[in-house]
């Protein structure tokens, strides 16, 4: 490599750094920062299928869906993994729990029956807090059958 070219690529990686690093943030906003305050929390559990034979077997990539209570479009959804455990961050509120579901094909009709797979001991609802304590949710949901 010649000098031109060293001195070129060298100029060229300077003026590349240097512009990155001379890029300007927004400014801090107060409001901004009270999402760090406890307003959102880690919701952890572990979500199983109860069997006919009462068996508890670890329900792997299972779809959860949850609204928060008095907002419809306030919703999350996340996928357990192969052993039925789950993480989600949530602000503080009310949850209920949705997991449904419904096979109609291409094709559906009015009479399309869904499916709701929560048990009947399950409660519906999660109350997330703020507080030091993350809350955990075990579920337990019951094959369609």
């Amino acid at each position: 490599m010649t000098k031109t070219t060293g001195l070129l690529l060298a100029v060229l990686f300077v003026s590349v750094v240097g512009s990155a690093f001379g890029q300007k943030s927004r400014p801090y906003s107060e409001s901004d920062a009270e999402v760090y305050d406890g307003r959102v929390q880690q919701v952890t559990g572990k979500v199983i299928f109860l069997e006919r034979d009462l068996k508890k077997v670890p329900a792997g990539g299972q779809e959860l869906t949850s609204r928060r209570v008095g907002c419809k479009d306030c919703i999350w959804i996340t996928r357990t993994d192969i052993e039925g455990n789950y993480k989600v961050f949530l602000g503080i509120g009310k949850y209920k729990l949705i997991v449904q579901w419904k096979n109609c094909g291409y094709a559906p009709t009015e009479d399309c029956a869904g499916h709701n797979y929560l048990s009947t001991k399950q409660p519906e609802y999660l109350i997330v807090q703020r507080g030091p304590i993350a809350p955990t949710f075990d579920i337990e949901l019951i094959p369609n059958r």
